[in-house]
């Protein structure tokens, strides 16, 4: 697809094992500039500011969001969800080697992989998105493998090298460009370690 071969390529090019879910949907941020007829300048600063808007989103809609996601289990998300541990499960061999889930949002994702024996860390942008983690990830069995942590996909905090496996479930489509994630993501990652990513390809 339009979308996907630039990943792909970009992920070849630093050196990145990608497994990507193209699934569309989600509960995002209808993002419409004022002007359809944008020129190319006024898209960049479009694309500049959807970040931004949408860590503004999410924080301030968190539990409806985390109710939404609750509620329907017959959508897309939890179908992306069910995929995305198939991967891991396939290609995690060693459950005790690290996974960074990027944008966690309510941590549900994280909560099923410590149900399954695997250790990580699940990051976001948004305080109230992991205020609801944290309030839920001590009743989640081995939920003391997993840590809560708030952050940027494109500034990581972690250590290069410090993990086995990258998520990012719906992020990409907010960030104003690929490569920010994708270098970071790249360097976090250890030799030979997976990175999934989900986009909505429209």
């Amino acid at each position: 697809s339009q979308m996907i071969a630039p990943l792909t390529t970009l992920a070849n090019n630093l050196n990145i094992n990608l497994k990507i879910l193209d699934l569309g949907g989600g509960l995002g941020i209808p993002y419409t500039p004022n002007d359809a007829t944008l020129e190319w300048d006024g898209l960049i600063t479009a694309l500049a500011k959807i970040k931004k808007d949408a860590a503004a989103y999410f924080d301030k809609n968190a539990d409806r969001y985390n109710s939404y996601y609750v509620d329907q289990n017959e959508y897309v998300k939890w179908i992306r969800h069910v995929l995305i541990i198939n991967l891991v499960q396939e290609y995690i061999a060693n459950k005790e080697e690290a996974i960074v889930d990027i944008g966690c949002g309510p941590g549900y994702l994280a909560f099923d992989l410590a149900e399954r024996g695997f250790y990580g860390v699940g990051m976001d942008i948004s305080p109230n998105m992991l205020k609801i983690c944290r309030s839920k990830i001590g009743t989640v069995k081995n939920g003391e493998f997993w840590t809560f942590e708030e952050g940027d996909s494109e500034k990581l905090r972690f250590k290069d090298g410090s993990f086995s496996c990258a998520i990012a479930s719906g992020v990409l489509e907010y960030m104003p460009s690929d490569e920010g994630m994708f270098e970071e993501v790249s360097r976090v990652l250890k030799p030979k370690g997976f990175f999934i990513c989900s986009v909505s390809n429209l």
